[in-house]
């Protein structure tokens, strides 16, 4: 599970983009935070180059894996 301190740095967002769902390897379209939905395992995507982790990152009983946005991070250049 994620946390944080600082509540004036975080805020709550109802944005579908949180609702989607990622295959291994898959390259997702924002830089943050990732969790497994089979696992809970959470991941930081530094770039919007970078990738999901591989099919075994992990064993997962129901053998399926994918990823949603935990926390988007929102960088302006």
């Amino acid at each position: 599970m994620a946390l944080y301190k600082d509540t004036n740095h975080v805020k709550t967002s109802s944005d579908a983009v949180f609702d989607k769902e990622y295959k291994p390897g898959d390259t997702p379209p924002h830089r943050g935070i990732y969790r497994c939905t089979g696992c809970d395992h959470e991941i930081c995507v530094e770039s919007t180059t970078g990738t999901l982790p591989s099919q075994n990152h992990k064993q997962h009983p129901n053998g399926v894996i994918r990823w949603k946005l935990l926390v988007y991070a929102d960088w302006k250049a």
